[in-house]
């Protein structure tokens, strides 16, 4: 995980620090957020009701954090992913914010309107 962190330069990043504020706050991609949360990593045991309401504030967080982009399906699986890998919320937050918003990881082209990147 550290190595990730370093990759991301996660230190480095301007991260937003009202984390708690943006995990909890509605909007417009709650819903869809709730309903893909079933549907991450199923068959993973480790992956339960706990982990998918941590991803769930991830998610949110980073939707609320990044409203021109919001929340497309297919994220659910890469933030899924590094909670897995860290299982530690804020910084899987973290190095999601720097893997979509940083130019030199671009993960965000993936999920804008029309993917533009597949």
């Amino acid at each position: 995980w550290n190595v990730w962190k370093a990759a991301v330069r996660l230190e480095d990043s301007d991260i937003p620090s009202n984390y708690e504020t943006l995990a909890t706050t509605e909007n417009p991609w709650t819903q869809q957020i709730e309903i893909d949360m079933g549907r991450t990593f199923p068959e993973q045991k480790t992956f339960g009701a706990e982990q998918q309401q941590r991803l769930k504030r991830i998610l949110n967080a980073y939707a609320s954090h990044n409203p021109g982009l919001g929340y497309c399906q297919g994220m659910n699986y890469v933030a899924g992913l590094l909670l897995l890998v860290s299982d530690h919320e804020e910084e899987s937050f973290g190095v999601l914010c720097c893997l979509m918003d940083k130019p030199q990881f671009g993960l965000a082209g993936f999920y804008r309107e029309r993917l533009p990147l597949l």
